[in-house]
């Protein structure tokens, strides 16, 4: 007896736009309607495996939280390393600035101080002077009157009493000072490098577990 299946087959093979009958026809159509949506419901479907849709759903979305955080403490570390950066180059700046400041009020100091000495030397001269011009002039008055005795004497002005201009401490702390501004900036570089790998430490165990992750996921 013949096989109604493979007889139908091979008829479709041979003749596939010969069917009989109307039932024939919209059955055809209606297996091929079938067909094309089972296939396109396959393939769009997010749910591939019955029952782990939501399951995919939640690692997808916890994988986006995971690299958007992770995105952002390297996007922090790499910021706070920058600052760091920018302090240490700030404060170099402001030492040497703050060096050359003192240097510069410490010049001032001593051509105060020496024009200070300049001008109480000055002064006792001018006294001088207007006492020698006085005695000359009183002398000249007095014609045979022979001048007071206290006329030979030179007069001494009252010395004052004033703080202390001396600079000589200043300029050995300035000089120390100096000193160490240099050692900084000798070693700025090995320095700069030390606050880059400090984040870089920080950075490399997100990297690590960054890519633990993603291979577990793959």
């Amino acid at each position: 007896m013949p096989d109604p299946g493979g007889t139908a087959m091979q008829t479709l093979l041979l003749s596939p736009f010969s069917l009989g009958g109307v039932q024939s026809i919209v059955l055809f159509f209606v297996s091929i309607g079938f067909a094309c949506f089972a296939m396109w419901d396959g393939l769009a479907a997010d749910d591939k495996y019955p029952g782990y849709g939501d399951v995919q759903r939640a690692a997808i979305k916890s994988r986006q939280e995971f690299d958007s955080d992770v995105q952002a403490m390297r996007e922090e570390l790499v910021d706070l390393r920058q600052q760091h950066l920018d302090s240490f180059e700030k404060q170099i700046k402001n030492c040497q600035s703050g060096l050359a400041l003192l240097a510069k009020e410490l010049d001032n100091k001593d051509a105060t101080a020496a024009r200070l000495n300049q001008a109480v030397l000055d002064v006792a001269n001018s006294m001088e002077a207007l006492l020698k011009e006085f005695r000359t002039e009183n002398e000249m008055h007095r014609g045979a009157l022979p001048a007071p005795a206290y006329f030979g004497k030179k007069q001494i002005l009252t010395p004052l009493a004033f703080p202390s201009l001396s600079t000589a401490d200043n300029r050995r702390s300035l000089e120390e000072q100096e000193l160490l501004v240099k050692l900084l900036i000798t070693n700025e570089q090995a320095i700069r490098l030390r606050i880059q790998q400090v984040f870089e430490d920080q950075i490399v165990p997100i990297e690590t577990f960054e890519f633990t992750f993603k291979d577990r996921g793959a």
